[in-house]
């Protein structure tokens, strides 16, 4: 059965004969007090890349199956890819810096100083969030942006009801509500967390409670979840696609990266915090190249590959404005 759940063997399986894998990785793996619901098959394509899948729910949190693959090949060694320097070297701020500064062998090295090594691994079948959450968080459910309905834990977002419906749903005159713009992000340190899907029309609500990092795992080592590592994290991030973006090889066409992946997970834009991973004091995700402002500078972050400078100490608390994490489950 384990040889099905790595890919090129999941391609080939039916719908039916994925349904009974997913009983099979239900039974084994998912912890009993974790209730399973919306089972079905989805389709993802990002990129050309293409997989058929199992989504589902886990106590009203977004799930995937994530097949394993033998000898990936991770990180990057190639640079610009031979990219067109015009658009490379376009501005993104209004800096008077002087191109001229900037050849193709400084841009290809800046890139591969800042991009994992080249390696070959094995990467594992996974049960992997949707989305990756934030640190010092629990998920309590959905609040719609638009009707203000609140989905999920209505005990738990009691308390706090009033205070997060002023914040969000002022108010307001007829001259104002026009040029109102609500919040998408909501932080009360030791109450409260929201963040907005844009996607969904919807504001996803956690209760905050701070914490390290290994306080953060052991939350969710309980129900036999984990961090990802670097590894499996630039494998469902871009699938190990010989490609610095998951998208593709585009600098300048960023329309897809909003979209979710070819596994059907999605991943921040902003480049304002970093996902947590298990190889100790290593982040992923982020933003933190640092001076940038010409095309190759502030696209990088946004790489399959790309090693954020930053670290985290031992004793640091995590806050749900720079931190999240992903949770999954490995199949071994």
């Amino acid at each position: 059965m384990m040889n099905k759940l790595l890919n090129p063997k999941w391609k080939s399986l039916s719908n039916e004969e994925k349904l009974i894998c997913f009983d099979f990785i239900a039974e084994t793996f998912i912890h009993p007090e974790l209730e399973i619901s919306n089972v079905r098959i989805k389709n993802f394509e990002l990129g050309g890349i293409k997989n058929k899948t199992i989504e589902f729910n886990l106590l009203d949190e977004s799930f995937l199956f994530v097949p394993g693959q033998k000898n990936v090949i991770l990180g990057w060694d190639n640079g610009t890819n031979l990219y067109p320097m015009s658009e490379l070297l376009e501005k993104t701020e209004t800096k008077n810096v002087p191109n001229r500064h900037f050849s193709r062998e400084a841009i290809d090295r800046f890139i591969n100083e800042n991009t994992s090594n080249v390696r070959k691994v094995d990467i594992p079948p996974m049960i992997v969030g949707k989305y990756a959450y934030p640190a010092s968080s629990t998920y309590i459910g959905m609040l719609d942006g638009v009707s203000g309905e609140f989905h999920g834990a209505v005990e738990l977002f009691a308390p706090y009801e009033k205070e997060i419906r002023r914040q969000l749903f002022p108010e307001l005159s007829l001259e104002e509500s026009f040029s109102y713009e609500s919040p998408k992000k909501l932080f009360s340190d030791g109450k409260f967390f929201l963040e907005y899907l844009e996607q969904e029309e919807v504001y996803r609500v956690f209760l905050h409670n701070a914490a390290n990092f290994k306080e953060n795992l052991s939350r969710i080592q309980e129900w036999n979840l984990s961090f990802l590592s670097a590894d499996e994290w630039e494998y469902v991030n871009g699938s190990g696609a010989r490609r610095l973006f998951r998208w593709g090889s585009e600098w300048s066409d960023c329309s897809k990266a909003n979209a979710v992946n070819m596994f059907g997970l999605y991943f921040e834009t902003d480049k304002a915090r970093f996902e947590l991973i298990s190889d100790k004091g290593k982040l992923k995700l982020g933003g933190d190249v640092r001076n940038t402002h010409q095309k190759f500078q502030t696209m990088l972050p946004l790489s399959t590959y790309f090693e954020p400078h930053g670290t985290i100490q031992e004793k640091e608390i995590l806050s749900p404005e720079k931190y999240m994490y992903r949770k999954v489950i490995k199949l071994v």
